[in-house]
């Protein structure tokens, strides 16, 4: 799971499952609810989400290190 600053009202929640599926949510909104994406990439599954504080946005990172793509 990867986020940027709860105290931020434009704060994204993400979630990476094992397997195709990607989740986000903006807890801060009062109609907030989970988007969900289904990705095929095979290469995707073993993947990790994380956040930056530097580019201020969530990446996507394949072992051992590669950057696969910002949601």
């Amino acid at each position: 799971m990867s986020s940027s600053s709860p105290e931020d009202e434009d704060c994204v929640v993400a979630v990476k499952f094992l397997g195709p599926q990607l989740s986000f949510c903006r807890p801060t909104r009062s109609n907030y609810g989970w988007i969900n994406v289904k990705i095929e990439n095979s290469c995707f599954y073993n993947s990790l989400v994380m956040y930056s504080k530097t580019t201020s946005c969530c990446w996507i990172w394949r072992p051992p290190g590669r950057i696969m793509g910002s949601p």
